[in-house]
């Protein structure tokens, strides 16, 4: 057995300031800004809609970029179409014309009826007439698009792609596979056959081949859409957004959907029409891809972060200059980030506004994971909360809880949607060991240890409760109530029977922090920190700026870490005692004009420290910058002893594991086996206090669960840790 130690002895290290030159935080490849979602092209004109950041004109082949939205509204651009010398634009909100390129829009919907026919999801163009998929069927206007009809094809799911051969219209829908028309829409037949499921995202055509885009990758037909044959765009079957084709050329842009290793995602490029793909990504930030466009020598992709282009067939990629980020959008708001580990590999999920997201890879690629959640067909799930543990992922959604069992690939209800008091909103969620608990807002406290068959209702309140944490026995729950009198930090030591009150301030509670004994409570411009359970509270606000809103608490190992709106991102490694600014690389702003960068949520993992934010996605940090870089001076000497869980867990075969002492005494740290046998002795000496780290080598010893215990002057703490080979 090898043992490394470090010695930290806080008091005495001097370390480097934060903001160093490789010290700061970085953009994740989360979606962030406004997603292109439409491009056309006409004559030496390209237009691009986007997700609520309006609509955009270039006339100079995408190098520079006009925002065009005058009487169009901050809806979501779905399609764009040319007719003529007008410019059509598919929205949420409806059909918009423009007949100046742009500069302003009418409506021109008259004749759109159904629950959901206001959200137009495809254009199409034949000879004189012009085609609208709506999430209530499909719409015909023959008069310019003065006025619309139904066609015969009358659906209650959205209508995503229209195209035409010869004189037969071909279309996709969400849910309900393809459809034909061989006599201008009046009568339809349903044609599928071949095709997997039913989510048809993108129809395009070359040649005499129509290519189809689907959840399970391309598939592409010659007899004008009644069979069809896999492409076999990959055997992992990626999800395909959009499509373009230039004779034998056939571009698939992936990305959302499924969680695939990057080599499978992004752009791929087939030049044998669909026999076989190659992966051509070289230059993007994001592979996360929502729209194609080929026109003339060069291709055009829309990602969650800006519009890109290619001159050589894809090769290469560069930004095309048209950047939404910085303007006018609102980006996806992130409401949590829980992780989980299975089978040596690591996940991240993000809880947004657009639904949840996957990264296999530490950030810099994610994927949308919402087969399953219950949505108004305009929108993706508005996630308020997630949580993972033991294999099990939850989201609170739309008044329900979701589980799923596959890493968020599929989603099942989890309360049965039954439980009265979760359709007032659920605000958090604790994963805690087997025990699910949701705080509903003006309603109670709920818990579940059945993966969320049943629920017990712990207490019921009408409080508006707005943070949970869990500690032991211990339950909190925080308050954000009008008027802020009102607002209170709630202890249970009896598994919610009885509840005691702590006021505390008059901000609202946005969250809690567990740092070894103490319980840290963000409210408002004040984090207060209680060392005896709840019963008194005392400010821990030095270092932070004056008049500052702490919106996130985070803790890990001795560092607790302090997310702001419009302060950026605070880190104390002394309980509180004092605060260090941490907020190299983040952005100052948000996207809408007078706006600062919200800090929603922060999360820590084994290695890095993860910042969600209203409207920029998530940044990440390196952990150890935070260790190495974190001072200005000497830091106080520990106020309590502290043993961290081993990282890596699980580890193959060394990990480290810190400790804390406040005072000087003999120290044993030793590792057993499951059987309480010592197979290791870490430490066993005198020591004062300060930090200290171990390593820990398991390369001699069998797979399995392990446990460490130190003991220290006053406490012995145990801790498990497993050993995979």
């Amino acid at each position: 057995m090898t043992m490394n130690r470090v010695i930290l002895i806080v008091g005495m290290l001097s370390l480097l300031s934060v903001g160093g030159a490789f010290a700061q935080w970085v953009q994740t490849g989360l979606p962030y800004g406004s997603p292109v979602t439409a491009m056309a092209a006409r004559d030496s004109a390209l237009y691009a809609g986007t997700r609520t950041g309006g609509f955009y004109i270039s006339s100079d082949g995408g190098t520079n970029w006009t925002y065009r939205n005058s009487g169009l509204p901050a809806a979501t651009v779905n399609a764009i179409i040319t007719v003529s010398n007008e410019v059509f634009a598919g929205t949420d909100s409806g059909i918009f014309v423009s007949s100046n390129g742009g500069a302003s829009w009418a409506a021109a919907d008259s004749g759109l009826t159904g629950t959901y026919a206001q959200f137009i999801y495809s254009l199409g163009l034949k000879d004189s007439s012009i085609y609208a998929g709506t999430a209530s069927g499909l719409f015909v206007s023959t008069n310019g698009g003065a006025g619309w009809k139904p066609t015969g094809l009358l659906l209650s799911t959205r209508v995503t792609a229209i195209t035409f051969v010869d004189s037969v219209i071909v279309v996709g829908t969400s849910g309900n596979g393809i459809y034909l028309s061989t006599d201008a829409g009046v009568t339809w037949s349903s044609e599928d056959s071949g095709l997997p499921g039913g989510n048809i995202n993108v129809l395009v055509v070359s040649g005499t081949e129509i290519y189809a885009g689907t959840d399970y990758g391309v598939f592409v037909s010659s007899d004008s859409g009644r069979r069809w044959t896999d492409a076999e765009v990959d055997s992992a079957r990626v999800n395909v957004t959009a499509l373009a084709a230039n004779g034998a050329d056939i571009f698939a842009a992936t990305g959302y959907g499924v969680g695939l290793p990057p080599g499978q995602t992004g752009i791929l490029l087939s030049t044998d029409k669909g026999q076989s793909w190659k992966s051509v990504n070289h230059g993007f930030n994001s592979l996360n891809m929502t729209a194609l466009l080929e026109a003339g020598k060069s291709v055009f992709a829309g990602t969650g972060s800006g519009l890109y282009v290619s001159t050589d067939t894809g090769s290469t990629w560069t930004e095309a200059g048209l950047d939404v980020r910085q303007s006018f959008s609102s980006g996806i708001n992130i409401s949590s980030i829980a992780f989980e580990q299975d089978s040596g590999q690591a996940y991240i999920f993000a809880g947004s506004g657009a639904g949840v997201y996957r990264s296999t890879d530490n950030g810099d690629s994610w994927w949308a994971v919402n087969k399953g959640f219950v949505s108004n067909p305009s929108h993706n799930p508005s996630i308020s909360a997630v949580g993972a543990d033991g294999g099990y992922l939850f989201a609170a959604f739309s008044g329900n809880i979701f589980r799923s069992t596959d890493k968020g690939m599929n989603w099942v209800l989890a309360d049965s949607g039954a439980i009265p008091g979760f359709s007032q909103g659920i605000n958090a969620l604790a994963v805690v060991d087997s025990s699910i608990f949701a705080a509903a807002a003006s309603v109670g406290i709920y818990r579940s240890t059945n993966e969320g068959a049943t629920w017990d209702q712990l207490w019921s309140t009408n409080e508006n409760l707005s943070a949970l944490a869990v500690n032991g026995s211990d339950i909190f729950a925080g308050t954000q109530n009008n008027p802020p009198q009102d607002n209170h930090v709630f202890r249970s030591t009896n598994g919610g029977a009885t509840w005691m009150t702590f006021d505390i301030g008059a901000a609202g509670v946005s969250s809690f922090a567990v740092l070894d004994t103490e319980m840290f409570a963000a409210m408002g411009g004040t984090v207060y920190v209680s060392s005896n359970d709840g019963a008194g509270w005392t400010m821990a606000n030095a270092g932070l700026p004056a008049n500052v809103t702490v919106t996130a608490l985070a803790a890990s190992g001795g560092d607790l870490f302090a997310g702001t709106y419009a302060s950026g991102v605070f880190v104390s490694r002394d309980h509180g005692t004092s605060w260090h600014d941490a907020s190299a690389g983040l952005p100052t702003s948000g996207f809408q004009s007078g706006s600062y960068l919200r800090i929603n949520t922060i999360a820590v993992d084994s290695a890095d420290v993860f910042a969600g934010t209203n409207g920029m996605g998530i940044l990440r940090r390196p952990l150890d910058e935070f260790v190495t870089n974190v001072a200005n001076g000497p830091s106080p000497l520990p106020r309590s002893i502290f043993l961290s869980q081993n990282y890596p867990n699980p580890f193959n075969p060394t990990t480290q594991i810190v400790y804390r002492i406040s005072n000087s005494g003999f120290v044993s740290l030793k590792v057993y086996d499951v059987l309480g046998r010592e197979v290791a002795t870490l430490v066993n000496e005198v020591e004062g206090p300060g930090s200290y780290e171990v390593q820990f080598n398991g390369a001699r010893f069998a797979s399995g669960v392990y446990f460490y215990r130190l003991i220290a002057p006053g406490v012995s703490i145990v801790r498990k840790m497993l050993l995979e080979k």
